[in-house]
């Protein structure tokens, strides 16, 4: 019996309907609908283990997830939302979508602990590898919120004056490469900010952000932080934070700890890193 096979159902619990999660979407409008995409969305993904990702490269976005549940694409993104908000699902920068609790439903043999415990480290791998060196078979989606929010200096080299004469061919492929150089740097600092749980100076951050990349001048010298070590930073605070029980309003805001004390988390990079 091949392996795959045994991801082909879900191992339900009686109890399943009052579990405080289920409980508290069908107490909302249109909750019963919640819960039904819930489900079918478990369906979907245990083939792939948790992931939902079509053949592994196209994101399942609220048009195509409202076809396959047969419910409206409004519902379905309300549900989406609520899903992600109160934490069953985790969404990746590149789109794809894991069931974060599919393992207490995957009918295996192997304890749920375990199961659990891999899952995440699957999870948390694929958001390194999307950091660290970014596959080129699924072209990501530019955050234009985020380019709006983010006061960034190279606005104004985007800002071409569409009144001059003297635009030419080595020009506009200058600004597109600038133009594709602060993508990927949006692309990656998302990355980043969805570590960290204290959602506050954002756009300050990616100030400090870019000068850690572009090497940022300290008492000691100037110092260059990878993308994949900032990362890893965020991720070492907000564990050790976690494993002191700290309250979240104690977090340090996200600005106050890419400013400097990111410093007191960077480890050297490891072999095979990006720099």
């Amino acid at each position: 019996m091949s392996d795959d096979k045994k991801y082909y159902y879900l191992r339900m619990k009686e109890s399943f309907f009052d579990e405080d999660k289920i409980v508290i979407l069908e107490s909302m409008p249109d909750g019963y609908l919640y819960s039904n995409i819930l489900l079918k969305l478990y369906l979907k993904s245990i083939k792939n283990n948790g992931k939902l990702m079509f053949n592994d490269c196209i994101p399942y976005d609220s048009r195509m997830i409202a076809t396959i549940t047969r419910h409206p694409v409004g519902v379905v993104e309300k549900a989406i939302d609520i899903f992600e908000k109160i934490g069953i699902i985790d969404i990746l920068d590149n789109g794809a979508i894991y069931m974060l609790d599919i393992q207490e439903y995957i009918g295996r043999t192997s304890t749920e602990s375990d199961r659990k415990r891999e899952y995440r480290k699957r999870i948390e791998t694929e958001k390194e590898q999307q950091l660290g060196h970014l596959s080129g078979h699924c072209p990501l989606e530019i955050d234009i919120d985020i380019e709006k929010e983010l006061n960034i200096e190279t606005e104004k080299e985007k800002n071409i004056n569409v009144d001059s004469e003297e635009s030419t061919s080595e020009k506009q492929d200058e600004k597109a490469e600038k133009d594709d150089e602060l993508s990927k740097r949006i692309e990656h600092f998302n990355l980043i900010y969805a570590e960290y749980p204290k959602k506050v100076g954002k756009s300050k951050a990616f100030d400090y952000y870019t000068q850690w990349l572009k090497g940022r001048k300290m008492s000691t010298g100037k110092i260059k932080l990878a993308n994949i070590q900032m990362f890893r930073a965020v991720r070492k605070y907000v564990r050790e934070q976690d494993d002191k029980k700290t309250d979240l309003k104690f977090f340090k805001d996200f600005d106050t700890f890419m400013n400097k004390a990111i410093l007191d988390y960077i480890e050297p990079l490891r072999e095979g890193d990006t720099p």
